[in-house]
């Protein structure tokens, strides 16, 4: 049982087998063979696509399998030099709005095997993304708002951008128009991408936008200071607030499904606002998580949440009564036990639990099982079949 695993990563050893007691007395022939990584970091960012959820730590790309949400199988992870800000999946690529390292395009055919394909370094801090067909639409912090061509993710090139009248934090496209997030709500017509025009704004005074989403003729807009702010854009060219609702705490994501929107609302979690009036938006349910709700994803009767305590599942089936439905969460490998005979390493993964590999293939770890402690994991013992 060595501590050796505090830092980055599981890293096992030649000299570790057939059990760990061992490691001091050959450290001067100790070679590595292979790791198992998890990022530390908070969950800020989630995405659902297909079959899967893509989430992030503070420097990793996460692919999950959601099929159990109680127990969410870990497919695949691409570790990325800065803090991932935004994540959009179109066909086998994700898109990362990879804050000071600009946007990076990632393969995620194969979930196992990630391989950043092509990147496009901003000239500023990469905060959002949004891809509509050939073009991913870029909100890039005080150097606005960025075209950029993704026809080959291999070489992605710009091809126009604007001085937005603030930080350029988040963008929503839908139809010819992106709604871009500022300082101000800014309509852009996007018809050609390469000569858009800005078709109208509406000023959210002591607003600040920090996540959008467009169903029919409204903009949704997710608000540090004011909660959720319902801006009817029938007529992009003069766009005007018809509804609000405060949410307790500060809004920082929002996605809407039918007649409900669901809000990422910091320490007060996730908040379920009926819209079927906009003028008269009010809250049927909550679900509190248990740090700050960063941004959420919802698809059927679940609704991911970005919690800085890792991703949350909520099943919002009855949207009056949300529960915890399953946990994802990112910690540090504190403790290790390895069983002599069966080739099993036991991980004490401090938040996430303790983490069960398959050491088999000293090569090729892999992971097999995950037993959700409800606090956090520092240390593990191996007593026959009792851990």
């Amino acid at each position: 049982m060595n501590k050796f695993a505090q830092a980055l990563g599981l890293a096992l050893c030649l000299s570790l087998f057939p059990a760990a007691s061992h490691f001091a007395q050959s450290a001067y022939d100790i070679q590595l063979l292979s790791q198992w990584r998890l990022s530390n970091g908070n969950t800020t960012a989630v995405c659902v696509a297909g079959n899967y959820i893509y989430t992030n730590t503070y420097d990793g790309l996460n692919i999950l399998d959601p099929s159990n949400p109680t127990s969410l199988r870990h497919l695949g992870q691409y570790v990325m030099s800065t803090e991932i800000k935004g994540i959009f999946v179109q066909h086998n690529y994700a898109y990362i709005a990879n804050y000071l390292a600009g946007l990076r395009i990632i393969d995620i055919s194969n979930p196992a095997a990630l391989t950043e394909v092509g990147f496009y370094d901003t000239p500023g801090a990469c905060n959002d993304v949004f891809v509509y067909g050939n073009y991913a639409y870029v909100a890039d912090n005080y150097s606005g708002f960025r075209i950029i061509d993704v026809s080959n993710p291999a070489s992605p090139d710009e091809v126009w951008h604007y001085n937005s009248l603030g930080p350029a934090r988040t963008v929503f496209v839908s139809g010819n128009y992106a709604y871009l997030g500022d300082n101000q709500l800014t309509i852009i017509d996007i018809t050609n991408p390469a000569a858009p025009i800005v078709v109208g704004s509406f000023n959210t005074y002591d607003v600040t936008p920090f996540d959008i989403a467009v169903s029919g003729h409204y903009a949704y807009i997710a608000s540090y200071q004011k909660g959720l702010r319902i801006i009817d854009v029938s007529n992009p060219a003069a766009p005007f607030e018809i509804g609000f609702h405060d949410t307790p705490g500060r809004a920082y994501g929002v996605q809407v499904t039918g007649n409900l929107a669901y809000v990422a609302a910091s320490l007060a979690g996730l908040r379920i606002i009926d819209v079927s009036d906009p003028a008269a938006p009010f809250e049927v349910g909550a679900y509190d998580t248990p740090s700050a709700a960063w941004n959420l994803a919802v698809t059927g009767n679940y609704a991911y949440i970005a919690d800085t305590n890792g991703l949350r599942i909520a099943d919002v089936s009855d949207p009056s009564a949300p529960f915890n439905a399953g946990v994802f969460r990112i910690g540090t490998p504190h403790e290790m036990a390895v069983h002599p005979s069966e080739n099993y390493a036991y991980v004490a993964w401090g938040g996430n639990g303790v983490r069960i590999f398959d050491i088999s293939d000293p090569t090729a770890p892999e992971q097999i099982g995950v037993y959700d402690t409800p606090g956090q994991s520092y240390g593990v013992h191996l007593s026959g079949d009792i851990l």
